[in-house]
């Protein structure tokens, strides 16, 4: 869903720059995109690491 909601920014800049309202360039842009992918990842990371921990604590307690 994030990365959804990525493309739908990343369009409205492109449509913004091309009717001339808003003036941007790459140089101002692609840390902005490394930013949202750092987060974007780490989000994911936590998530399936919150699922993992589930996952194990669930065999962990069949074992015992």
């Amino acid at each position: 869903m994030i990365l959804a909601y990525i493309f739908i920014i990343i369009g409205v800049l492109f449509f913004l720059k091309n009717a001339g309202i808003v003036t941007w360039s790459w140089s101002v842009v692609w840390p902005f995109l490394l930013i949202g992918l750092g987060v974007y990842v780490a989000w994911a990371w936590k998530k399936a690491g919150s699922w993992l921990k589930q996952a194990w604590d669930k065999v962990s307690k069949k074992l015992n």
